[in-house]
């Protein structure tokens, strides 16, 4: 209880120098017009739409924000996200997750430009943010709450969806330079533009560090891309693609210290490719088509080679897990009138996966065959504007899934203005659901260990939520306040469990089943104030009450509290100068222990000399703390980097 007090006044009074300072900066000053807070968001309707018109709680990380950050990975930029917690095994390239609004990370649907990147062989199906860059994005929307009305499954908690950059205007090249703490280095190439019906966005990446300790080498090389052809003022054909290819050195476990060790041998491969093609044609002024077909292939590869170190002579293990996705939707938006607007479409998905792992206990490979599992999905949306104040949202989708059949899901959601005090009330009912993995439905059964192996015969996971906020902005739009209450009910959560056999009751067998679920409730409270164009505060405090159904107890890596606050100070145009501050209280990890909470603060700052070159440095962890997302992973230290970007 001490260190976490002395944390918050750290928080606490850094914050109040800040405002002290933007509040003498605003007295300085002459008034000024205020400026739109929030770009486009497309993720929560699928359509184009202003962030005053959504009821959903969204959160748009743009690429100018991303910039001032300087951070190498997306997942650092989440950080800012409310009702987000992160949790990562240690740094660089380590298994890195999200959690949104005490949801599991595998019930958070992850997509890039409208693709599904969660990767299907893994158990739970979730999406490792480890390797992916900030490279080439032109902003990430978070939208929190169940959006399978939309998405379809794997989205109870949430999406993400990165999206990459346009090119527009002449073209132009970039090339950026980046070294420091932990013998890291970064080098990106990049180049946008336009010309006559074409645009193009390219960035090629590469990252080398040698990690926070010894034999934690990373590197990491990463392409993306995003081609367009305007064939007529009414059609527009549009490639996108990424890929990445990374080496990470884990750690093995002890189980009896119950933290990590260093392993010399221990090496992981990541092979990441996707690749899409869009086509949207307005059919006429009242009728818009997008026709979608995303493909998305996630190969892992990890080898553990002897060494005299280990406990067991001999000792080695090695796996090889492939996923891939393969999706078509065709997407249609009716526009009967400015107030009216009918989404509508069909999705047709395959996931398919694979692996081999064999180790010095098991020789023998332990194979998963190729399995597959198609899933048709068909969703209506209206978005009605029924007055100048009041928005309504309506939206139902049913999945036909090739194992447990037919699943329905709805969401409604309401945004109401009132102009006279600048007020805006929201709020959202919906369901969700997680269909079972791959690996639930068909992991053979290992007799050895009485484990029966996958179950068909699954029903899918499901979700009940609501959430209820208002908005407030003062102060001529310098200030804008947000408080959201959000609940979410989870049943028939997929667990592995243990029961005597029928034909033999001392000896008891393993299997997959539908038998716990979870709560969650809980606020998410933001406030943004830009006392002048040149300084900008935006702070976030999120609480999460959460419990297991089955244990009473809290759900795995959410903390009950969470603070981050962003400041920002621009200087003559030439001088940017970041600062943001973390706070994540304690929180209960696998093995029924318990990480520490700590307050995390990182600076970035950077310099344009002139149009061609500018100058950037970053501070992570500024003050040293101490401390772990996942029990037993140390999280880097104090680390300082700086480079150069030259372009032309």
């Amino acid at each position: 209880m001490p260190y976490r007090m002395s944390s918050l006044i750290l928080v606490m009074t850094i914050t109040a120098i800040w405002l002290i300072f933007a509040n003498s900066a605003l007295l300085a000053a002459e008034a000024e017009e205020p400026v739109s807070l929030e770009p486009i968001v497309v993720t929560a309707t699928r359509t184009e739409e202003s962030p005053e018109k959504i009821a959903s709680s969204v959160t748009v990380i743009t690429a100018e924000e991303i910039e001032k950050s300087r951070y190498i990975t997306a997942k650092e930029t989440l950080r800012r996200v409310p009702g987000l917690a992160l949790s990562s095994q240690g740094g660089l390239g380590r298994t890195s997750s999200v959690f949104i609004r005490g949801a599991r990370s595998e019930d958070t649907l992850v997509m890039i430009d409208g693709t599904e990147i969660n990767d299907p062989i893994n158990p739970g199906r979730f999406f490792n943010f480890a390797d992916l860059t900030t490279n080439n994005i032109q902003q990430i929307e978070v939208v929190r709450g169940p959006q399978s009305p939309l998405y379809g499954s794997d989205a109870m908690g949430g999406v993400i969806n990165i999206i990459t950059k346009r090119g527009q205007g002449p073209p132009e090249f970039s090339l950026f330079a980046e070294g420091g703490s932990h013998a890291t280095f970064r080098e990106i190439l990049e180049s946008s533009g336009a010309a006559g019906p074409w645009d193009y966005s390219f960035s090629a990446g590469r990252i080398d560090s040698d990690g926070i300790g010894s034999d934690d080498d990373y590197d990491n090389t990463s392409l993306s891309g995003r081609m367009g052809f305007q064939l007529s003022e009414q059609a527009l054909l549009e490639f996108f693609f990424r890929a990445l290819d990374a080496e990470t050195h884990l750690d093995d476990w002890d189980f009896m210290a119950n933290e990590s060790v260093n392993d010399p041998n221990f090496v992981q491969d990541t092979d990441f490719q996707l690749y899409q093609g869009r086509y949207t044609q307005e059919i006429s002024d009242l009728w818009e088509s997008i026709l979608r077909v995303g493909y998305f292939d996630n190969d892992r590869q990890h080898h553990d080679r002897p060494d005299e170190d280990e406990d067991v002579p001999g000792y080695f293990s090695e796996g090889d897990y492939e996923g891939t996705i393969f999706d078509v939707d065709w997407q249609h938006n009716l526009y009967a009138n400015e107030r009216n607007t009918l989404t509508f479409g069909i999705e047709y998905e395959t996931e398919s996966g694979e692996s081999e792992y064999r180790d010095y206990f098991t020789p023998d490979p332990s194979r998963f065959p190729e399995e597959s599992v198609h899933t048709w999905g068909y969703y209506v949306q209206n978005q009605f504007e029924l007055t100048d104040r009041l928005y309504l949202t309506a939206g139902i989708r049913l999945d036909d899934h090739q194992e447990f059949g037919s699943e329905e899901t709805y969401k409604l959601g309401a945004a109401y203005h009132i102009p006279q005090t600048k007020t805006r009330i929201k709020g959202t009912l919906g369901t969700g659901f997680k269909a079972p993995t791959l690996y639930q439905l068909y992991t053979p059964p290992i007799l050895d260990y009485n484990f029966l192996g996958g179950n068909p015969d699954l029903d899918p996971e499901e979700s009940e939520s609501y959430d209820i906020g208002i908005e407030q902005i003062l102060w001529h739009g310098r200030v804008w306040l947000s408080a959201v209450y959000f609940n979410n009910e989870y049943d028939d959560y997929i667990t592995y469990t243990s029961e005597p056999d029928p034909d033999n009751p001392d000896v008891f067998v393993s299997f997959y089943d539908n038998l716990s679920g979870a709560e969650s409730k809980g606020w998410e409270l933001e406030i943004r104030y830009d006392p002048t164009e040149s300084v900008s505060f935006y702070g976030t405090y999120t609480y999460t009450d959460t419990e297991n159904d089955e244990t009473g107890g809290d759900l795995l890596r959410i903390p009950e509290d969470m603070v981050s606050i962003i400041m920002d100070y621009t200087y003559g145009k030439k001088l940017v100068l970041t600062m943001g501050l973390y706070y994540v209280s304690d929180r209960l990890d696998i093995g029924n222990e318990e990480t520490d909470d700590y307050t995390r603060a990182d600076f970035a700052a950077t310099y344009t000399l002139s149009d061609s070159l500018q100058l950037h440095g970053r501070i992570e962890n500024l003050f040293d703390q101490e401390y772990e997302e996942s029990v037993g992973y140390d999280a880097p230290g104090f680390s300082a980097f700086g480079g150069v970007k030259v372009t032309f």
